[in-house]
């Protein structure tokens, strides 16, 4: 709006340009100013103007120790830093133009050591030079008059901005009402032109850098300028807002009149019949509510929810919300039991069918359905199946499903970080869904199925919850009959659920969780067992699944063995049946294009044609005793292997060298095997002082493969042993046991893997711990019969049967 009062029309133009011809300027004071020092004192993102008063917090050492030096009533100079983040403005951090202030009170400001002035700001000061002492700073300053012309097109000017500056200023307060009948009372006591200027910026100006450009402008037309622009430009924003909220207030009183002619439509509809879809709907669902197996409790929250969706157009988004709600609720298995098989002879014969070997798990699980066959109304149970990959986990929950005649669901676990995926999303949420639990028992169609929960310890765990806590409730026989998924918001029983988890391994697993199951190992196949599982189940899946024909090819047992040594290195049987199946594929291409003339037979001569050159080769036993080298026995995620740990003397200090990717338990056994060595010098008449005169160098081959674990302990001490006296160590012999200090002989673990992998080798002598004579039980007979097992007690039992 044009200033009513403006003297000419050009006046506007004159709002962004001052003219600043020197001569027309009279400055008050002399331009030989006196120079002063003052302590200066950096602000982050403040800038004060002449006249005001301000509360300022001091935390920075350097500003502590300029305000303590200058003391209530001396004064400072406030500079404004460019950058917020810099710590230790130097002068090139400052903005040039600053104020001069008075500090009038000093206040603690408690526990952080802090501090709190009051300032009164006197005028603005220019920045010469910036001094820095350690820890405070002075600034050489000097005042920054300001210009004021004294020509009579000057004052008129003037006078034509400070009406301008007032109509504007009256629009601003009458349009935004963010200046109070206080705040204009103060600024019309204001007689002096440059007061009231940065009295109105200090009140107005909010971003640091309009407020600098005020600070520094030396002309007071320019300031006055300044305000009149950023008056103007802030009416002209209020009234576009207004304008705008005009208009949206315009198109919601549309909406609400199009949304009561909707309604009037809907009316007129259900008069004329043509709105019976809805209500058909709504019959069904009070039908189905009616009908169900939930509690009378659940049936009165469904009709809220049948009677809410009553009152809901159809055209709203909770209409539709509300229906698949209610659908999913209505599907849910509510009491629904599938009758069980108790029969254990037809679940034997079922897991025997499904599963070659593993014979003590099926015992186990067999045991386990016969306590539920005699409970009969049994609550649900929780087991886990725990073993490397690819030996049946996942399938023989399929065929606990089929013995027992449930249903079976499978819920994979691996990769879940979100809670909401196990309990589910609230409804208030927009596109909520039910959690994986409900909807595998939508699926289910039962309430009492086999419930599979694939990989439960490769859950994670994020900001948005942990999954393993959301299954918890789920897992735990005492409160499961009442699980409340949070979609759902209804209590659903998982009492009768069999739920079934697998997982590689239990060390990833929560404590809270694994307490809530029985573990079940699955230990990983012998030769044998892969031999059988090939020939009576692989091969004649991959000849189906490839569609070839028994008549066009055949594996011999030769051809399979070979693929299990040569081309497979795992505990598992999932490699053996991608090899197997790469065979039958080839053969399939030479059927198809003709080249193949009656029964294909693959035999371990020509098993190479197909698969090409042997992918992994085991380590084998030495053709020869000798000296030095011992054959450990280490266990794998892939099995087990064995370890020729190799020892050599030399002539030299003492030193001792391990080599071969030793991990740092492994390192510290040999350290424990070297002192242990030194304490028998004597008794096992080793050269005397070897330990300053020879240097002893252990390394374990294949030393790309990091090693670890304290089981090879009496492997490294007889190879140590047999380098310092030179006696030779039995070639068949393989050995496993931790070690201490005093020679004896500890128990570890995965004895029945470490001995199929030497039996594997070559070896036929084993030298276990005493403490592990249990395990050779679990040891498969076809191996057993083969070996010769020794208990060792004592290092020097160890010796008496590994030395030639």
């Amino acid at each position: 709006m044009p200033c009513k009062r403006s003297p000419c029309k050009a006046f506007l133009e004159r709002c962004d340009t001052v003219n600043k011809t020197p001569n027309e300027y009279h400055e008050p004071l002399s331009h030989k100013d006196e120079v002063s020092i003052s302590g200066a004192l950096p602000l982050r993102q403040v800038v004060l103007f002449p006249g005001s008063e301000m509360t300022l917090d001091i935390g920075r050492l350097m500003s502590k120790q300029v305000v303590r030096r200058a003391g209530v009533g001396g004064e400072l100079v406030l500079l404004t830093q460019k950058e917020l983040e810099t710590e230790s403005p130097r002068m090139d951090d400052l903005y040039p133009v600053g104020t001069l202030a008075e500090i009038k009170k000093i206040i603690p400001a408690g526990a952080i050591s802090g501090m709190r002035i009051v300032v009164e700001v006197k005028k603005r000061i220019e920045l010469i030079e910036l001094n820095q002492y350690d820890p405070h700073m002075e600034a050489v300053w000097k005042p920054l008059h300001t210009i004021v012309g004294t020509s009579e097109t000057d004052v008129t000017t003037r006078e034509a901005y400070e009406r301008r500056l007032n109509d504007e200023l009256m629009k601003f307060a009458q349009l935004s009402g963010g200046l109070n009948q206080d705040q204009l009372n103060h600024y019309e006591s204001l007689s002096d032109q440059e007061a009231r200027a940065d009295y109105l910026a200090g009140i107005l100006l909010s971003d640091p850098q309009d407020r600098y450009e005020m600070l520094a402008e030396s002309s007071l037309e320019e300031r006055l300028a300044l305000l009149i622009r950023h008056l103007a430009k802030e009416n002209e924003l209020i009234e576009l807002e207004a304008e705008i909220n005009q208009k949206l207030k315009k198109a919601l009183d549309k909406s609400q009149k199009e949304y009561y002619l909707r309604e009037k439509i809907k009316v007129i509809n259900e008069e004329l019949g043509e709105n019976t879809d809805k209500e058909a709907d709504i019959s069904a669902y009070r039908t189905a509510i009616a009908e169900g197996k939930m509690s009378d409790d659940i049936k009165s929250k469904l009709n809220r929810e049948v009677d809410r969706l009553a009152r809901l157009s159809t055209m709203t988004p909770d209409y539709g919300n509300l229906v698949n709600y209610l659908e999913f609720v209505l599907e849910l298995p509510w009491g629904d039991l599938k009758e069980e098989n108790h029969d254990i002879k037809q679940a034997e014969q079922i897991l025997n069918e499904d599963h070659y070997g593993l014979t003590k798990v099926k015992e186990r699980i067999l045991e386990f359905l016969a306590v539920r066959a005699l409970q009969g109304d049994s609550k649900g149970s929780i087991i886990c199946l725990v073993g490397p990959p690819g030996v049946g986990k996942t399938s023989l929950a399929k065929s606990i499903a089929r013995a027992t005649g449930r249903d079976y669901v499978r819920l994979a676990l691996g990769g879940i970080q979100d809670e909401a995926e196990i309990r589910g999303h609230r409804r208030t949420y927009v596109g909520a869904l039910p959690g994986r639990l409900m909807a595998g028992m939508q699926d289910a169609g039962s309430a009492n199925p086999v419930f599979l929960l694939d990989e439960i310890d490769k859950l994670n765990r994020d900001f948005r919850g942990d999954p393993a806590s959301a299954l918890l409730e789920a897992l735990d026989p005492a409160q499961n009959n009442t699980f409340k998924d949070h979609y759902l918001d209804l209590p659903f029983d998982l009492s009768r659920v069999f739920f079934i988890t697998t997982a590689n391994t239990t060390q990833t697993i929560p404590g809270p969780l694994k307490d809530r199951m029985e573990i079940i190992e699955m230990p990983s196949y012998t030769e044998g067992e892969k031999l059988e599982i090939g020939k009576r189940y692989l091969t004649k899946r991959q000849i189906a699944d490839q569609g070839l024909k028994t008549e066009q090819i055949s594996f011999s047992e030769g051809a399979i063995l070979r693929i299990i040594r040569a081309y497979t290195a795992e505990a598992g049987v999932r490699d053996l049946e991608r090899k197997i199946a790469t065979v039958c594929r080839k053969v399939a291409r030479k059927v198809v294009a003709g080249e193949a003339e009656g029964t294909v037979r693959v035999q371990k001569r020509n098993v190479e044609a197909y698969l090409g050159k042997p992918l992994v080769k085991h380590l084998m036993t030495e053709e020869e005793d000798d000296v030095g080298v011992a054959v450990g026995m280490a266990w794998t995620a892939l099995g087990g292997e064995i370890l020729q740990i190799e020892c050599q003397t030399m002539p030299g200090k003492g030193h001792v060298k391990f080599t071969g990717r030793m991990g740092e338990t492994m390192q510290e056994s040999a350290y424990l095997a070297f002192a242990l060595v030194r304490s028998l010098q004597e008794k096992l008449k080793l050269p005397e002082k070897f330990y300053e005169q020879r240097d002893l160098h252990l390394h374990i081959p294949e030393g790309a493969v990091p090693k670890d674990g304290p089981s090879a302990g009496v492997t490294m001490t007889t190879a140590m042993v047999s380098a310092l006296n030179g006696q030779k160590i039995k070639k068949d012999v393989a050995m496993t046991g931790e070690i201490t200090l005093r020679g004896k002989v500890l128990a570890v673990g995965g004895i029945r893997d470490k001995v199929i992998a030497a039996h594997r080798s070559g070896c036929r002598t084993i030298l276990l711990p005493v403490d592990n004579k249990d395990d050779i039980d679990e040891i498969p007979e076809s191996v057993r019969k083969d070996l010769t097992f020794h208990l060792c007690h004592l290092i020097e039992d160890v010796f008496q049967h590994a030395f030639v």
